[in-house]
C-alpha cells in the first residue's frame, strides 16, 4: 500500500501544483473575488448603484451554473490541458475589455458574461477530475492541496490589489487581472495534463469503466440531497463575499484595513481545504462537512450581533464554508460515482451551486437597500448554513455507490 500511494505522489505531484495554480487563477475565482475589490471605484466613477456592479457576480454564476454541465462533457472527452489553457487566454481578454468599460453598464456586464461562458473550463470541474484521476488512496489530501490554491488567491488578491487600485487606479487594476492570466495561462498549458495511460490512469482504469453512468446518477435520491447541499451553502456566503469590501467602507474602514479583513477568507480556505483533505481521507466526509458547516454558522452569527468590528470572524467563518465546499464536492461526487461520467455528474451538482451563488448577492443587495443593514442577511445566513450542515447528516455510506468499496 505505501508503495502505492507513494506511486500516486511520484506521479501527481506536479498536476496537483499545477491545479493549485489554477484554482487561485479560474473562473471561480479572480472574477469574484477580484470584482468586489472595483465596486466603490466603479461606483465613485460612473455613479451605478451598488445593486448594478455587484449584479456582475450574479450574471457570472448564472451562466456558469449552465454552461459547467457543458463543459462537463467536454472534460469527459476531450484535452482538458488545452480546454483549461484556451479558457485562460480569454478569460485575460475579457479582463483587458473590463479596463476600458464606459458610462453604460452593459459594458461591464458582456465581458463578464463572456469570461463566464468562455471560462467555464478553467474552474474547479477540470480541476477536480485531474486531480480525481491520478489519486484514489490519497485523493481527499491532493484535492485540499490543489483547492487550497484558491484560499490563497483570495488571502493575496485583496492585500495585493487593493493597494494597487487605491494607488493607480481601477483600470489599472484590470489590467493588472489580464497581465496575471495572461502568465497564468502559460504556465498552466506546461504543468496540467491528464496522467498517460501507463501511470495513474491506468490504476484508475477500472473505476474510470464501471463508475456510475449520469442516467443512474440522477436515479439516486441522495443526488439530489447532495443538489440541496450545495445550493445551499452558496446560498449563504456568496453574498457576503461580494458586499464584506463594501460593508466595511461604509464602516469608515480605510482600503488597507478592509483589505487586512477580507484576506481573512483566503485564511481560513487554505486552512479549510488542507484540512478537509486530510480529513476526509480518514473519516465519512459528510460528517465533516457537518462539522464545518456549523462552525461557519456560528461565525456568521457571530458577526451579525457583533457588527464590524468582528468582521473577521465573519470572513473566517465564509473562507471555512467555501475551502470544504469545494473539497467535499469533487471528493464525494468521486466516492459516490466514480470517474465513467464524473464531468457531467460534476457538472450537474457545481450548477446548483452556482445558482445559489448566484441568488446570494442579489439577496444581499436588497435586504441592505430595505432595511438599511446587513444585519438580517447575515442571521439569515446563518441559518442556512445550519440547514445545509444538517443536511450532511442524511447522506448514505458510500458502500451505496461507490466502487472503492470503502464506507469510513
Amino acid at each position: 500500500m505505501k508503495q502505492k500511494n507513494s506511486s500516486e505522489w511520484t506521479n501527481g505531484a506536479g498536476a496537483v501544483f499545477g491545479c493549485f495554480i489554477g484554482m487561485g487563477l479560474g473562473v471561480h475565482a479572480l472574477p469574484l473575488y477580484g470584482q468586489a475589490l472595483f465596486v466603490t471605484p466603479l461606483q465613485a466613477e460612473f455613479g451605478w448603484s451598488r445593486l448594478d456592479i455587484t449584479f456582475t457576480a450574479t450574471i457570472v454564476v448564472i451562466l456558469l451554473a449552465f454552461v459547467v454541465p457543458f463543459a462537463g462533457i467536454l472534460a469527459d472527452k476531450f484535452s482538458i490541458s488545452k480546454l483549461i489553457t484556451t479558457s485562460a487566454v480569454c478569460m485575460a481578454g475579457c479582463f483587458l475589455a473590463l479596463a476600458n468599460i464606459n458610462s453604460s453598464i452593459s459594458s461591464l456586464y458582456i465581458p463578464m458574461a463572456v469570461m463566464a461562458v468562455s471560462g467555464a473550463a478553467c474552474s474547479t470541474l477540470s480541476f477536480s477530475r485531474i486531480i480525481s484521476a491520478y489519486f484514489k488512496e490519497h485523493r481527499g489530501k491532493a484535492l485540499g492541496l490543489a483547492m487550497a490554491g484558491n484560499g490563497f488567491a483570495s488571502f493575496l488578491t485583496p492585500l495585493f490589489l487593493g493597494p494597487f487600485i487605491a494607488e493607480h487606479g481601477w483600470r489599472a487594476g484590470y489590467y493588472a487581472l489580464a497581465a496575471v492570466m495572461l502568465i497564468g495561462a502559460v504556465v498552466l498549458a506546461i504543468l496540467i495534463k491528464m496522467p498517460s495511460s501507463d501511470t495513474a490512469y491506468r490504476s484508475n482504469s477500472e473505476e474510470t469503466v464501471t463508475g456510475i453512468g449520469f442516467y443512474e446518477a440522477l436515479a439516486i435520491p441522495h443526488s439530489w440531497l447532495l443538489a440541496a447541499i450545495f445550493f445551499l451553502i452558496p446560498l449563504a456566503i456568496g453574498g457576503f463575499i461580494t458586499h464584506m469590501v463594501a460593508m466595511l467602507t461604509d464602516a469608515g474602514f480605510t482600503p488597507t484595513e478592509t483589505a487586512k479583513q477580507v484576506s481573512g477568507i483566503g485564511i481560513a480556505m487554505m486552512i479549510a481545504r488542507l484540512s478537509t483533505g486530510y480529513l476526509i481521507d480518514r473519516f465519512f466526509a459528510p460528517f465533516i462537512g457537518t462539522i464545518l458547516m456549523a462552525l461557519a454558522a456560528g461565525g456568521l452569527i457571530v458577526m451579525a450581533f457583533g457588527g464590524v468590528n468582528y468582521a473577521f470572524f465573519g470572513a473566517l467563518a465564509t473562507g471555512l464554508a467555501i475551502g470544504a465546499e469545494i473539497d467535499l464536492i469533487g471528493f464525494l461526487t468521486s466516492k459516490y460515482y466514480g470517474l465513467r461520467s464524473f464531468g457531467k455528474i460534476y457538472g450537474v451538482l457545481y450548477g446548483f451551486l452556482m445558482c445559489g451563488t448566484a441568488l446570494s448577492p442579489v439577496g444581499f443587495a436588497l435586504i441592505q437597500a430595505h432595511y438599511g443593514s446587513y444585519f438580517p442577511a447575515l442571521v439569515i445566513s446563518s441559518v442556512v448554513m445550519a440547514v445545509a450542515a444538517i443536511l450532511f447528516l442524511f447522506l448514505p455510506r458510500y458502500s451505496d455507490g461507490n466502487l472503492d468499496g470503502s464506507n469510513k
